[in-house]
């Protein structure tokens, strides 16, 4: 089959060659870049996971040995049931480490220690069973289990988690570099597809002008008369029929001009009738012409877009890594944050391991209070940063459903009154009508629960009042103190997230300044809006409206 590369064809295969090349380059783009998304997302999970184990682990060690004390001080079986749950909690823990597929390979060692200060737990409270009046032994016995504890495993754990933030750097920076090296890639790829382009054009504009020259010089040879000249024109396309045609005429003038004495009148209407179609023929080619320049044209803009494409591609890498930079920040200041709790905790209990601090009921109370109130204020931050990632991530689902906003502000009312009769505050709340909208109930309760801690925590004297009522087709909350107020210039900076106004008195009130930023992404994307009024040394009102029915 002989396949005829007319014009058409020539143009259509460019086009069709063209878009095929950027779509096989845009998808060669996205896939690329999409596994190096997805290998770092998985490499931070698991070592950030593996950390998470390793901090789960560390914690039920110490709880381990918060029972041994109270065992080993009171003898009630409670304390060591517990010891028991939680050695079975520990190896449940060390499994889940064992079949993590990381290069830090701890499991070993842990495994084998933890045995180690489990066999000596057992001996120490068997020893403790059969010799209970025996203090000065259990003591020696108990200060040697609790350094072998400090000095084997906790601290070897802490150094396990500074090799596994090590080891994100690490991966990172290799992520990074396969990116940039991508980056050059991707263009030289273009360098190269427009190198082809430019090629074929030029290929596919020779494959034309050269068979006009040849037709420009055979049609000024029939002007002169030259009727013996003959078109040989290989092109497979249009030209080559025309050469033919134009062949073929040339023969037919020839045979015409031999006739000429006997036929004159008869071959000066057909030299008419001739060089009309040749100006027709002539016309035809000058139209191709100008078709031709008007392609040429067309390329040339396609390749000024395919310059713009260039241009928003690295835009768009640039707006990627910036991404990436924000992101390592907020994951900064995560860490700093979880870790202050975790030292108090663990420096407090550190305290508690001394026999005179035991021996002190009201001390030792002290002390157990400020490691519970660190604990939740850690479980609160948790709790925060999950629902700001699943807000980033678009994961944070809604349960939409009839809500008596009365019967949540009573509820949120009678779980706060303790805290605020504790600080000689007026708690109160005032819902004007019989308010029942659309919404998610646990969302709204946890915004309300946020602006009232916020007030309880930074009001000293005088009162907190939490007010709804109806705003045309919204529900309009207010939550009022007469507490320290807001400086000015930190009006624009409140819902920024882990921004803390810095003054004295804002510094004895901890707090992680995620509260009021998750309450900003919570209100909006129930569809409403938040905003505050504020005075220094006159007092705060937080306001956000919700809309009745949540589309």
């Amino acid at each position: 089959m002989n396949l005829k590369f007319t014009i058409k064809n020539k143009v259509i295969f460019f086009s069709i060659f063209f878009l095929i090349s950027l779509v096989i380059l845009w998808l060669t783009n996205n896939y690329i870049i999409e596994k190096i998304i997805t290998s770092t997302n998985q490499i931070v999970y698991d070592y950030h996971s593996i950390s998470s184990l390793i901090g789960d682990l560390k914690s039920l060690l110490l709880q381990h040995k918060l029972n041994l004390d109270e065992y080993l001080f009171t003898g009630n079986p409670v304390y060591y049931e517990n010891m028991r749950s939680l050695e079975e909690n520990v190896r449940l823990n060390l499994d889940f480490i064992k079949h993590k597929n990381i290069e830090i390979n701890i499991s070993d060692y842990i495994e084998n220690t933890i045995d180690t200060y489990f066999l000596l737990t057992n001996n120490l409270i068997f020893y403790y069973d059969n010799n209970p009046t025996d203090t000065e032994t259990l003591n020696v016995k108990k200060n040697k289990l609790d350094s072998f504890l400090d000095n084997a495993i906790i601290s070897k754990l802490e150094s396990f988690e500074i090799n596994i933030d090590s080891k994100i750097s690490e991966k990172l920076l290799i992520l990074e570099k396969y990116k940039k090296a991508y980056s050059i890639f991707t263009v030289f790829m273009i360098i190269i597809f427009c190198l082809i382009v430019t090629a074929y054009s030029f290929v596919f504009v020779k494959s034309i002008i050269i068979p006009l020259n040849e037709i420009k010089k055979a049609t000024r040879n029939i002007a002169r008369g030259n009727f013996e000249l003959k078109l040989n024109i290989k092109s497979n396309d249009e030209f080559e029929e025309l050469a033919r045609d134009f062949n073929i005429m040339s023969d037919q003038i020839l045979k015409s001009k031999k006739t000429i004495e006997s036929h004159a009148k008869i071959l000066e209407k057909k030299v008419k009738e001739r060089t009309k179609e040749l100006n027709d023929k002539i016309e035809e080619l000058t139209r191709a012409k100008t078709s031709m320049q008007s392609m040429m044209k067309v390329l040339k803009e396609n390749n000024k877009k395919l310059l713009e494409v260039q241009k928003k591609l690295e835009k768009s890498l640039a707006e990627r890594k910036k991404l990436d930079k924000e992101k390592d920040m907020f994951t900064s200041i995560a860490a700093h944050e979880m870790k202050t709790p975790m030292t108090a905790i663990h420096g407090f209990s550190q305290l508690l391991r001394d026999d005179k601090i035991i021996e002190n009921k009201e001390l030792r109370t002290k002390y157990l209070n400020i490691i519970e109130d660190e604990i939740n204020r850690l479980s609160t931050l948790v709790t925060d940063l999950l629902d700001l990632t699943r807000i980033d991530l678009g994961t944070i689902k809604f349960i939409i459903e009839e809500v008596d906003i009365e019967e949540i502000i009573k509820s949120l009312y009678n779980e706060m009154l303790p805290v605020a009769d504790k600080k000689g505050l007026n708690l109160s709340y005032e819902v004007k009508e019989n308010l029942k909208i659309k919404t998610d109930k646990e969302k709204i309760y946890q915004i309300l629960l946020n602006l009232v801690s916020n007030a309880i925590k930074y009001t000293e004297k005088g009162f907190v009042k939490i007010i709804a009522e109806r705003d045309k087709e919204y529900v309009k909350f207010t939550v009022r103190d007469t507490g320290i107020g807001i400086p000015k210039e930190y009006h624009k900076k409140i819902f920024t997230r882990f921004f803390q106004v810095d003054p004295t008195y804002t510094r004895k009130e901890k707090g992680h300044g995620l509260g009021l930023s998750l309450c900003k992404e919570l209100v909006e994307k129930l569809g409403g809006n938040i905003w505050f009024e504020s005075d220094v040394g006159k007092g705060t009102s937080f306001y956000f409206t919700l809309p009745i029915n949540y589309k």
